[in-house]
This record gives structure tokens, C-alpha cells and sequence, in this order.
């Protein structure tokens, strides 16, 4: 959702599925090191969703 928010400011032109492509190839790129900061809260928002319902 940030890098979202990033590029559609940086380039307001793109469209959503022009915006997702990008963030998509962004994120295949990052190192595995990069990647796991945004895997860990995914994975604590996963378990805290869990948690509540």
C-alpha cells in the first residue's frame, strides 16, 4: 500500500493496473533481506486477524 501510494503520487498519469505491475516487479527484485520486514507484519496481521475473529 505505500509503495502504492508512492507511485501514484510520483506519476498520477498511471493507472491501478499500471501501478500494481510496477509495485509487482518492484517487490520480485527486493532481496530476500529487503522482503522479510513487510513478510513478518504481513504474517503478524495475519495471526492477529485470526486471533479476532
Amino acid at each position: 500500500d505505500a509503495m502504492h501510494k508512492h507511485l501514484k503520487a510520483e506519476f498520477p498519469h498511471l493507472t491501478i493496473q499500471e501501478i500494481s505491475t510496477r509495485c509487482s516487479h518492484i517487490w520480485h527484485n527486493l532481496s530476500p533481506e529487503a522482503k522479510k520486514p513487510w513478510q513478518d507484519a504481513a504474517q503478524s496481521a495475519k495471526e492477529e486477524h485470526l486471533r479476532q475473529h
